[in-house]
């Protein structure tokens, strides 16, 4: 397995079209190239299988303290100023737990 699976670069910008107080502040936009949106589909393709498969879960929050446990894995990332990158944990990082 690679030390990197993918990497996608993103920028976060203002809503300058909030309508109303339910709208989000800020907006995400990840950039892809098509290389990486392959590798990011064959990632996250093999991701959900190893998920279903080892019974790994995260929980959806419905509340300040609410939340229910589904299958599922996390992707993190990094920001600088209004925009970043994220990509999958490197497996010998502490955080990543497969």
């Amino acid at each position: 397995m690679p030390d990197i699976a993918f990497t996608a670069k993103f920028r976060i910008q203002e809503n300058r079209n909030r309508k109303n107080d339910k709208a989000p502040e800020e907006q995400i936009i990840v950039d892809f190239t098509s290389e990486q949106a392959m590798a990011a589909a064959n990632y996250l393709m093999s991701m959900a299988e190893q998920a279903e498969a080892k019974g790994q879960t995260i929980r959806v929050y419905t509340g300040k303290d609410e939340y229910t446990e589904h299958t599922g894995f996390s992707l993190w990332g990094g920001k600088w100023g209004n925009k970043g990158s994220f990509s999958p944990l490197k497996p010998d990082s502490p955080e990543a737990t497969f």
